[in-house]
């Protein structure tokens, strides 16, 4: 299939380690089946009435694949050029980046991507799961020209894929240069990258705070509506992942977990550990409690004054 964005264009190929050739979509990547049944706001756990901490874990490393990437000198594939394994600044540290390749004279590059440690591109791995792949263009003075937006696919057991850039008749491309970065890290993958609970027992749009009392991982929390859409998010940079809140109409509160930096809540991170999560309900004085404050502050101040004027008779004759 082919792929185009502002005129620079590109294709994928994958073929098997036996040979077998087939064109497939560049697609949005898909995650397989999730470990656990809390992973969406539809699907969050609701805890017992009153009970406002809960313990568990995530997982967001799994199903991130560890990738290599090739470098040929030409469309057959004969000459493997360069490669490089886990160079690439996105993903899980497991990715693969190649920069500054020299573009064909005809302003091409071909590239194979497999699953480490594959270092002769047959398919010799078992890697599994989705990446994506993004090219940056430079002329010859190493002004950018292009990026292309990422594309998406899937390191499979026993599959390799192959990307090039087109040729091309922009002069730009004359003596220029091309960066391949992959990223490892996209969509939940296949662990356990997100929690969602309903906590209950609040009163009707009581205030609160929700926190994580302690993690082994850099924890994000969010709070989310009727409508399961993210209201809230605490800062990705805070250590105690911490946002205050109120119940809906029914004393509810829905509150989902996941790792830094993913603050779209995608489960779209690597984090790895436990965590324990906690609301507390902000504590408003009773009415009946705030009234007789306010009575006995007022009887104070009569009693007080009722003294002072007796004493003022008194000293008049």
């Amino acid at each position: 299939m082919t792929s185009w964005s502002n005129n620079l264009w590109f294709y994928i190929l994958r073929t098997s380690a036996i040979g077998t050739v087939s064109l497939c979509a560049l697609a949005t990547a898909q995650a397989g089946p999730l470990a656990t049944a809390n992973n969406t706001p539809a699907t969050a756990l609701h805890l017992t009435s009153g009970q406002l901490i809960v313990s568990d874990n995530l997982n967001g490393d799994v199903g991130r694949p560890a990738t290599i990437l090739g470098e040929y000198s030409d469309p057959r594939y004969q000459t493997l050029l360069a490669s490089n394994t886990t160079g690439s600044v996105l993903g899980n540290g497991q990715a693969s980046e190649l920069t500054g390749i020299a573009l064909r004279s005809n302003g091409s590059a071909y590239f194979r991507v497999s699953g480490a440690p594959d270092t002769n591109f047959t398919g010799e791995q078992t890697q599994s799961g989705s990446y994506s792949y993004q090219f940056d263009i430079f002329d010859a003075q190493h002004n950018l020209i292009q990026s292309i937006a990422p594309a998406f696919e899937n390191v499979v057991a026993g599959m390799i894929d192959n990307i090039w850039l087109d040729p091309s008749s922009d002069p730009r491309r004359v003596g220029g240069t091309v960066n391949v970065t992959l990223n490892n890290v996209i969509g939940p993958g296949t662990g356990d990258s997100r929690d969602f609970y309903v906590f209950s027992g609040l009163s009707p749009f009581q205030s609160f705070t929700a926190k994580i009392d302690a993690s082994t991982f850099s924890a994000m929390i969010g709070l989310f509506n009727s409508s399961n859409v993210l209201v809230v998010k605490s800062n990705p940079n805070d250590p105690t992942a911490t946002l205050t809140g109120q119940a809906d109409a029914l004393g509810r509160v829905l509150i989902g977990v996941t790792g830094a930096p993913d603050t779209g809540f995608t489960g779209q991170h690597s984090e790895v550990g436990t965590y324990t999560l906690e609301v507390v309900p902000t504590v408003v004085p009773e009415p009946s409690t705030a009234a007789l404050l306010v009575v006995g502050a007022s009887l104070a101040t009569w009693r007080r004054c009722r003294r002072r004027g007796r004493s003022m008779r008194a000293s008049a004759f």
